[in-house]
């Protein structure tokens, strides 16, 4: 039986000038032709363009763009801002090729890779530099690795440019902000640029737990007497605390609640809010807090517990003890448990998540109303000195 493929890259990033990035790219294809013998395909299903003002970040970017073109071949293209003076800007190019199973005549499958690091006064050089190297008529997927910047360069002529824009709110450093920022391009995206979030994607099994747990009618029922809502995520030792998920967690369910937004404060500790929203028949409120987890990562959610009015509530608790291949399911009733069912949990690696948001995401209605329930929280939450767009 033959061995899956692997990609290795053939080619090391050769440094070459900005003004002749086309030119040298067609220099590598030649030479990778003659050192495979002519047996390769140059595959592009898309333009991929990575951004990061992170350079610690390029090495694993660089890999991650590998990984994804094993199942979306493309003209990968890696933006890095940099501080400092000279040089303004810097490019390199390479070529990486998917091996056939061994024992095969089938050509190599490959792609390449262009990787841009510019000084902020480079950065407008660089839209038009990204824009002579798309690739016409296939689609151009935007990752905007940090917080959305709209009124700086580049991130708006990316914006444009995309058909699909990932950001990742798990990178964000001011967060709500940086939310309120991500429902306005949401609302701006329209027919002509998709815009989701990789964290978002991240809570695609904890989403499905939830909404299977109540697919029973006996628990279903129960749903408009929900009134508190608590979800805890990870803060391993010695790492940021990234709030992002678990406030996309508590906006999926408020929405799908039909709560509406009243207002957010911070509670006494560190990333701990209380958001308080009008439910149908009264008020209700969600918890967040982070709570120390030191095998799961940072900002993974830990517990999602979901408790029904007085006077006997219904505690509906799903929770991840360790980083096992499962998740609890319990819903108590008087310190009695009434149910209670371990299911299989899919972990799945940052380059499979991108694989799946660009093979599957198409206009998500449940994403869009989550993000309008928690703007306005967002704007009460934002950090001070920003909350001006």
């Amino acid at each position: 039986m033959s061995q899956p493929s692997s990609p290795f890259l053939v080619q090391e990033p050769r440094p070459i000038p900005p003004d002749e990035v086309a030119t040298e790219l067609a220099h590598l294809w030649q030479e990778m032709t003659a050192s495979l013998g002519g047996l390769m395909l140059r595959a592009r299903a898309l333009t991929f363009v990575a951004f990061t003002a992170d350079p610690d970040r390029r090495g694993e970017l660089q890999e991650m763009l590998v990984a994804v073109s094993q199942d979306h071949p493309s003209r990968a293209i890696l933006l890095v801002a940099r501080e400092g003076e000279e040089p303004e800007l810097e490019t390199w190019a390479s070529i990486q090729c998917l091996r056939p199973p061994d024992g095969e005549e089938n050509p190599a499958i490959c792609t390449e890779q262009v990787i841009i690091e510019a000084t902020p006064s480079a950065l407008d050089r660089v839209t038009s530099l990204v824009l002579a190297l798309t690739v016409p008529d296939i689609p151009v997927v935007v990752w905007w690795v940090g917080d959305p910047t709209p009124r700086q360069s580049p991130f708006e002529a990316l914006f444009q440019l995309a058909d699909l824009f990932i950001l990742d709110a798990t990178s964000f450093r001011a967060p709500f902000r940086s939310i309120r920022h991500e429902a306005r391009l949401k609302a701006r995206g329209g027919r002509r640029t998709v815009v989701t979030d990789l964290a978002w994607h991240f809570l695609a099994e904890w989403r499905e737990h939830v909404a299977q747990l109540f697919d029973a009618p006996e628990w279903a029922a129960h749903l408009p007497d929900v009134r508190r809502v608590r979800v805890e995520f990870s803060s391993p030792p010695n790492t940021n605390l990234i709030v992002a998920p678990a406030f996309f967690m508590a906006g999926w369910i408020a929405s799908r609640l039909k709560w509406q937004p009243v207002s957010a404060h911070p509670l006494r500790g560190q990333a701990t809010y209380e958001l308080s929203f009008e439910a149908m028949s009264g008020p209700a409120t969600v918890n967040i807090r982070p709570v120390k987890a030191a095998t799961h990562g940072p900002g993974e959610l830990i517990t999602v517990e979901l408790e029904t009015r007085d006077p006997v509530p219904l505690h509906f608790r799903l929770s991840r003890v360790d980083r096992t291949q499962c998740i609890d399911v319990i819903v108590e009733q008087d310190m009695t448990t009434l149910f209670h069912h371990v299911a299989a949990w899919q972990s799945l690696t940052l380059p499979e998540h991108l694989t799946r948001v660009i093979l599957y995401t198409r206009r998500d209605r449940a994403f869009a109303e989550t993000l309008r329930t928690l703007a306005p929280l967002a704007e009460e939450l934002a950090e001070p000195g920003e909350s001006s767009s």
